[in-house]
């Protein structure tokens, strides 16, 4: 098995992501003590290019099945829809129909270089 390729943690878990998940896990969640929490992949070839995590929610970059970002509930695992939507998925495509507002995003699109 390749190693993962991104990492994300937040105060409770660390989330590891692997380029293809094939018929393994795209995304683990693991405590501190390295014991698995849960595992996802999304669709049979997913992917976890890139990772973050905040406020509850793992933000997955899935550029292999549609270039996408989706969201997961870091307790559970489990898809997390954006506000204001009925879906986990945001497109990142500019033939994308689905919208969300910056207030959602700010959490995952924010980057600080400096503390």
């Amino acid at each position: 098995m390749a190693p993962p390729i991104s990492v994300a943690a937040d105060a409770a878990s660390v989330y590891l992501g692997w380029a293809y998940s094939e018929a393994g896990q795209a995304v683990v969640c693991a405590d501190f003590d390295g014991n698995v929490k849960w595992r996802h992949k999304r669709g049979g070839f997913g992917g976890a290019v890139l990772l973050a995590a905040a406020d509850g929610i793992v933000y997955v970059y899935d550029q292999g099945q549609g270039n996408v970002v989706y969201r997961l509930d870091a307790a559970k695992g489990e898809y997390s829809n954006w506000q204001g939507t009925e879906d986990a998925t945001l497109g990142l495509t500019p033939s994308s129909t689905k919208s969300v507002s910056p207030e959602t995003c700010t959490s995952f699109f924010q980057l600080s270089l400096w503390p």
